[in-house]
């Protein structure tokens, strides 16, 4: 095993795998490696590697309208990458292990991770991923994608990320979980396409599919992510 000086960018590194469960290269590069020489990164990278304080894994998603670049690798934080973060880390960490991986929900936490990351940046919001969480003691009927903390307004806000509508049914149960939830101040739909607001919102108002946009729908709101993404796809095409 390879021995390796923690730099003050590694430290911030390890946090943001374990805070986001794994990132893609691009997400690491972007963030952490601004400006360098993609060689830099890799370099870098191998040699967390080497010293099992980070551990790659092969995947294959191309890019598409939501998706930047193609993504061929993930990254994670090990066991022993954590206890080395909870040294160096002034912050709170909940975990005792890194928080396990549902590779079929990569896409899906992928986008998260870049929405999370825009709403931190525009609106300077306090954001967390369920995941790496302890949400035991609230006894939740309904645990969202992200918790999110609006300190101008002192509330919290549900992250629910949407790609594929669900039931009909199935919505009923989400929604009256989280209209019963007063931990909750507003819960905010993050959906791919105007379909699926049609659908929730129908089932919201009780207007089905006649729902229009202008309806009150209480502390339910909706966020196309194709408006939030802009911007950093923009980016990453004009580096190409």
């Amino acid at each position: 095993m390879l021995r390796v000086k923690l730099t003050k960018r590694d430290i911030h590194l390890l946090y943001d795998l374990y805070s986001n469960v794994f990132l893609s290269f691009e997400q690491i590069r972007r963030e952490h490696f601004k400006n360098c020489a993609t060689s830099t990164v890799y370099n870098r990278l191998s040699k967390l590697i080497k010293a099992h304080l980070i551990v790659s894994r092969n995947i294959n998603l191309s890019a598409n309208n939501l998706l930047a670049k193609d993504v061929g690798v993930i990254y994670f934080v090990t066991q022993i990458g954590l206890k080395k973060l909870k040294v160096s880390w002034h912050g709170e960490i909940f975990r005792n292990f890194p928080a396990p991986i549902n590779l079929n929900n990569v896409f899906h936490d992928l986008l998260l991770t870049d929405i999370l990351r825009e709403l931190k940046r525009k609106f300077s919001y306090s954001v967390s991923n369920t995941k790496i969480m302890d949400l035991s003691k609230l006894n939740l009927d309904q645990i969202p994608d992200a918790l999110v903390i609006d300190k101008k307004s002192n509330s919290n806000l549900a992250i629910e990320l949407e790609l594929t509508a669900k039931s009909k049914q199935r919505y009923r149960e989400i929604i009256s979980n989280y209209a019963t939830n007063n931990l909750f101040d507003r819960v905010i739909y993050l959906v791919k396409d105007d379909g699926i607001i049609k659908k929730i919102g129908g089932i919201i108002t009780g207007s089905g599919n006649h729902f229009e946009a202008s309806e009150d729908t209480g502390k339910f709101e909706f966020i196309n992510i194709k408006n939030l993404l802009k911007v950093q796809k923009s980016e990453v095409c004009s580096e190409l």
